[in-house]
């Protein structure tokens, strides 16, 4: 499923660029997807979508973030059954 959210996070990227990619969590049992905007520029956004993703899945939900790392990398962690994973993607 990780391999199904990177293929969707790069059309997006694909259609509306990469310089302004926010950080954006999928929940698949509501099968919603949500986009963290308004971050300030001195944040760490990785911390902070991490913080945010935690904040709305609670502990036990499933879920698939991703957020920009550089220029042209992204990063995705999901979160299965408990299990967490991660990658590194070119964008």
């Amino acid at each position: 499923m990780i391999d199904r959210f990177i293929q969707i996070t790069r059309a997006v990227i694909e259609e509306d660029g990469f310089d302004g990619y926010l950080p954006t969590l999928l929940l698949p049992q509501q099968n919603e997807v949500l986009v963290l905007d308004d971050l300030p520029n001195e944040v760490d956004i990785g911390q902070a979508a991490l913080d945010w993703a935690g904040a709305i899945a609670g502990q036990e939900q499933d879920y698939f973030l991703a957020f920009k790392l550089d220029d042209s990398h992204f990063r995705v962690i999901a979160r299965l059954d408990g299990q967490t994973s991660e990658q590194v993607c070119l964008a």
